[in-house]
């Protein structure tokens, strides 16, 4: 079996959404001739830390590292230059040192790295000049200071990005916006450098979370849940407008307290959504409720009665992970995003789902009504976002490099 040795930061014990891509990878892979062996950061410099098991059991090599924000700050307050590629700018020393010996032990035939850490991928990027290695730099989401809707200031950054884009041997994006927008910044890379995996969804985690709630039905009567899983935050993902438009709905008898709630999973509520809350009078239908398991958040997607997404046009060349969950799920979705953006680019050509613009309240209002009025029977057909099928690509990807 050939091996492929993976540098990448968002690993168990890290509680991050960019794990999954990994550990997915690493479970599948096996089944396609791989066995994958895995660099990453001790456990504290993660900011938080999850339960999460890794199937099959792989050699994993951790190095030192610290994490800006959480050792090296006085009172909230550092340099700016300890944020420059990342906040985990001090792993790359022992990171460089530990790939080196673990290489040197495993033996492997491919070097694969991940972003969205660009000290993971400047590790890498030395393991290959060191070995010879031929190397996949997965970029996932496309790096700040090239995205015209961040437009963020990382010289160190930027320059390990072309110093990837210039060695790496392929070149892997999650969607064809990203991998557009890279042909655009670096007009010289060869076509065939270039390739897109999308995230997806695991259908064994999928189908063992049906089998526990087929097993554990419940008579109870509960009010029509609206999830949404993951951060907020202004700009990319604001529920002002969404607020809004609930409000104007039971204040006009559309919707109702009593039957009709929005619950926030993994997310605390801060001063700002407080004031939100009180402004609109929605302190009985909102709830914010603390992160839980990557299995019990299936579960949760499964018995809500739909999906919230947020995505705003500052993340249009991007498609979060929970997507594929969510049309794997075969729930309603209800997606704030922008209409030309990749998100609505892929889930609008599925039934049930609702679009409307995240800025306004008169499209959510619109497109929520007809999503509680939902009853009809849903059919998807995404099994070519499944794991299985992302990680047999990235399989047929590093068997032609060797």
């Amino acid at each position: 079996m050939n091996k492929v040795f993976m540098v990448a930061l968002d690993f168990p014990p890290c509680q991050s959404a960019g794990v999954q891509r990994t550990i997915k990878f690493i479970e599948y892979l096996p089944r396609c001739g791989w066995a994958p062996a895995v660099l990453t950061g001790q456990p504290h410099m993660y900011d938080q830390l999850a339960d999460i098991c890794i199937k099959p059991s792989v050699p994993v090599y951790r190095a030192f590292g610290l994490n800006t924000l959480k050792h090296l700050s006085f009172k909230g307050k550092h340099f700016a230059a300890m944020l420059k590629p990342d906040r985990f700018f001090s792993w790359y020393w022992h990171g460089v040192m530990v790939g080196k010996n673990a290489i040197d032990e495993e033996r492997p035939d491919v070097l694969w790295s991940t972003f969205p850490c660009s000290t993971a991928m400047k590790i890498a990027l030395r393991l290959k000049q060191v070995t010879g290695l031929p190397w996949v730099a997965d970029f996932r989401d496309p790096f700040a200071g090239i995205n015209p809707y961040f437009n963020a200031e990382n010289n160190a950054g930027l320059k390990i990005d072309e110093a990837i884009v210039r060695n790496a041997d392929r070149l892997v994006f999650s969607t064809q916006r990203t991998a557009e927008l890279y042909r655009v910044a670096y007009p010289f890379i060869a076509v065939d450098k270039i390739h897109v995996i999308t995230n997806g969804y695991n259908e064994e985690e999928f189908a063992a979370a049906e089998k526990r709630l087929n097993d554990d039905k419940s008579s109870e009567t509960k009010p029509y849940t609206l999830l949404h899983s993951g951060a907020l935050y202004p700009n990319g993902r604001d529920p002002k407008e969404l607020f809004a438009a609930a409000s104007q709905l039971i204040k006009a008898n559309e919707l109702s307290s009593s039957n009709f709630k929005v619950v926030f999973r993994g997310l605390s509520l801060t001063e700002e959504l407080r004031v939100l809350i009180e402004k609109f009078e929605l302190a009985d239908i909102i709830e914010f409720k603390p992160p839980i398991s990557y299995e019990q958040s299936i579960d949760e997607m499964l018995t809500a009665d739909a999906l919230l997404l947020l995505q705003g046009e500052k993340f249009n060349n991007q498609i979060p992970g929970k997507a594929y969950e969510y049309l794997r799920s075969g729930k309603p979705i209800l997606a704030l995003t922008h209409k030309a953006g990749a998100t609505a680019e892929l889930i609008g050509n599925y039934d049930s789902v609702y679009i409307a613009d995240m800025q306004s309240a008169d499209e959510i209002k619109q497109e929520l009504l007809l999503l509680v009025n939902n009853i009809k029977s849903i059919h998807r057909d995404i099994e070519c976002y499944s794991r299985t099928s992302t990680a047999k690509s990235l399989a047929r990807l590093l068997d032609d490099l060797v």
